[in-house]
């Protein structure tokens, strides 16, 4: 995390309500390796956001993240969760700039979003510069959360698809309300029976 990133952090105990997140105004180191993010005023709502839950990045304004995302397409073409605990010894992924640098990425997990449909758009990924073995329940919660983002796509998509067919019906009526009051009046007046 750095100074001007976007963050959101899951709300694991209302999945149905939205994270919590905003712009970090500054990444502030505390103790044993820790970071504090620092927030605008009033940004977050801290009263829903517990020590464990997950917080994640969702803008990288420096673009320091890989474009081609090698690890999200693993994801993508298995259709699976990826773990990577250490990717310095990976052979997908050790030779990769971000990774070999000293204090480069190490840990890569990425759940595939996939859609009604079974199409998969993409992933929920998180990564980070330590070494971090399989953990089961983490890794549940990662895909989880990636369910939740398909659920939320899928609830979005019918929104949108509701919307138009609303605006294409109001167009449709307006429409013929124009048409009827343009048309002559003996149009709209001829009888109905022979």
């Amino acid at each position: 995390m750095r100074s001007g990133d976007a963050s959101a952090a899951a709300n694991w105990r209302s999945p149905e309500e939205r994270e919590e997140g905003g712009r970090v105004y500054e990444v502030a180191p505390v103790r044993n390796g820790r970071l504090q993010l620092r927030f605008a005023n009033n940004a977050i709502d801290f009263g829903r956001v517990r020590i464990g839950d997950w917080v994640w990045r969702s803008h990288d304004p420096e673009g320091l993240l890989p474009k081609d995302a090698p690890g999200a397409r693993v994801a993508v073409t298995e259709g699976k969760l990826l773990w990577v605990p250490d990717a310095t010894i990976d052979p997908r992924f050790r030779d990769r700039p971000n990774v070999t640098k000293s204090d480069g990425l190490r840990f890569y997990a990425a759940a595939p979003i996939r859609l009604e449909d079974g199409s998969i758009p993409g992933v929920l990924a998180v990564a980070g510069n330590e070494v971090t073995p399989y953990d089961a329940q983490r890794a549940a919660h990662l895909q989880d959360l990636a369910d939740f983002v398909a659920d939320e796509w899928s609830r979005v998509r019918s929104r949108e698809a509701q919307e138009a067919a609303h605006r294409e019906s109001d167009l449709a009526r307006r429409m013929v309300s124009t048409f009827i009051e343009c048309a002559p009046i003996a149009l709209v007046m001829t009888p109905t029976e022979g």
